[in-house]
């Protein structure tokens, strides 16, 4: 299967994006904001093996990701994490561990910021 990612239904100043996968390490979507601060990020383990190692990653102009934050508990089926950011980070993506390559669902929303 590999990994999908779909956009999803979403309201008014919120991106979701939902990630089907089977591998032990996901690489996420990317999210590209224009000039936005104080911006949330929440992920939801929605079924599937446990997660960890959530990732918030930063991606300069060049294309470089850095870690900019990391939730190192594990998460399982049902439970999420929420990272805020209140600076400005343009273009970022999600990354995460999976305990097993059994096929699971993530779900990574973003909202806020002005």
């Amino acid at each position: 299967m590999a990994t999908v990612i779909e956009g999803q239904s979403s309201s008014v100043g919120q991106i979701v994006k939902k990630v089907t996968s089977d591998s032990t390490s996901v690489t996420g979507p990317e999210f590209e904001l224009f000039h936005k601060k104080e911006v949330t990020v929440a992920i939801r383990n929605v079924s599937g093996p446990n997660i960890s190692a959530i990732k918030l990653m930063r991606i300069f102009s060049d294309g470089v990701a850095s870690q900019e934050s990391i939730s190192s508990d594990a998460v399982a089926a049902g439970n999420g994490v929420t990272f805020a950011v209140s600076y400005n980070i343009p273009k970022f993506r999600i990354d995460y561990t999976v305990a097993s390559s059994s096929a699971g669902v993530v779900l990574i929303e973003v909202e806020g910021g002005y």
